[in-house]
């Protein structure tokens, strides 16, 4: 009698799982309510920054919809410009890591470096003119105030940034050009 109940019990979730699946295959999604991220095509972090940036400046329906994608544009140019820096790291640190580093290579990759690094440069010094046309003399004051608070915040607390000791007794170390 106990087996013929666990069969009936499985058949039974066998059932339940295939009738779910076909429903979940088979009924319209419903699409009337849609995450930010699916909406903007951006992260949820990203998208509570645009919201707070349109925000603080009054954006109308018209320049939101031109922020967006100018915004969505420079954070895709970004994550590739990042993608090609991350792989040049680890380049740097395969290299680093040979028993004899081959410093002309080292060398190239700090100038391949120093150019992904200049070109994100540019790409955001773009991006902040871009935005800048589509604003109001009176928004382009603020974002203009908001760039600023944000350079002055850089610099703080990035990685790298210790409490300045770094050069103290022992630790002075040459830079060769």
């Amino acid at each position: 009698m106990n087996r013929n109940k666990v069969a009936i019990w499985l058949g039974v979730l066998v059932l339940a799982f295939v009738v779910g699946w076909l429903a979940y295959k088979t009924l319209p999604e419903n699409k009337d309510v849609a995450a930010p991220s699916e909406v903007y095509g951006v992260d949820t972090a990203s998208w509570r920054g645009f919201q707070r940036l349109a925000e603080h400046l009054d954006l109308q329906d018209d320049q939101r919809v031109l922020f967006h994608e100018r915004e969505r544009a420079y954070r895709d140019s970004l994550y590739y410009y990042r993608l090609l820096l991350s792989d040049l790291e680890a380049q740097i640190v395969q290299a680093l890591s040979q028993t004899d580093p081959d410093i002309e290579q080292l060398s190239k990759y700090a100038h391949e470096s120093g150019r992904l690094q200049e070109r994100i440069k540019r790409l955001t010094i773009h991006h902040f003119l871009d935005l800048r046309e589509l604003c109001t003399p009176e928004q382009q004051e603020k974002l203009t105030v908001m760039f600023s608070q944000m350079h002055q915040g850089f610099g703080q607390h990035q990685r790298g940034q210790g409490k300045g000791r770094g050069m103290q007794h022992g630790r002075r170390h040459k830079v060769p050009n």
